[in-house]
């Protein structure tokens, strides 16, 4: 309606005379635009349209080819025992898995760090040093763990120091896990 109504005023102002003829022009090319404009939104919603029916036959089909699958599943008759401790057994390595990561985690490792002159300087400055790291990290719960003495920090290899001047130990920092 729209577009009639506009081709109408077009038609009617391009043969008034009343009009100045920069008037006409510009509204005969606002109607050339705005019937292009038409054209090509109409396109565009047509071939969206074709594109969700697609989309939907092709969703269709697939939903299709699930409960086909579904149903050679079922009638395959395996029994429920073996899924279960398939299921059992995958879930059981998944959690062994997480708790290795979580145990990564909750580790720091420094490397090259001095060590002092026997084994109860260097006990003191790890400890030192790590306070230090903790205490500028600004984590409240970093710190509470901390003085609960709940972050456990050795060097390794464990009874083997290398002495002061030599290349340091690995020192590792590990959350403990809190008692549950």
């Amino acid at each position: 309606m729209t577009k009639r109504a506009n081709a109408r005023l077009a038609n009617s102002v391009e043969n008034n005379e009343d009009f100045p003829l920069w008037v006409r022009e510009l509204i005969s090319r606002f109607d050339r635009y705005s019937s292009t404009i038409e054209q090509t939104l109409s396109r565009t919603l047509d071939r969206i349209a074709d594109r969700l029916s697609e989309m939907e036959k092709s969703q269709e089909t697939i939903l299709d080819r699930l409960r086909a699958i579904e149903t050679k599943l079922s009638d395959m008759g395996s029994p429920p025992t073996i899924q279960q401790s398939s299921v059992y057994s995958a879930m059981v390595k998944f959690k062994a898995d997480s708790d290795k990561i979580d145990e990564k985690l909750r580790t720091i490792a420094w490397v090259g760090i001095d060590e002092k002159a026997d084994e109860v300087n260097t006990r003191r400055f790890d400890r030192e040093i790590v306070k230090e790291a903790v205490y500028t990290s600004g984590c409240e719960d970093l710190k509470r763990e901390f003085d609960e003495n709940r972050i456990g920090i050795s060097r390794h290899p464990s009874n083997r120091p290398h002495g002061p001047g030599k290349r340091g130990r690995i020192i590792k920092n590990h959350s403990l896990k809190p008692n549950t």
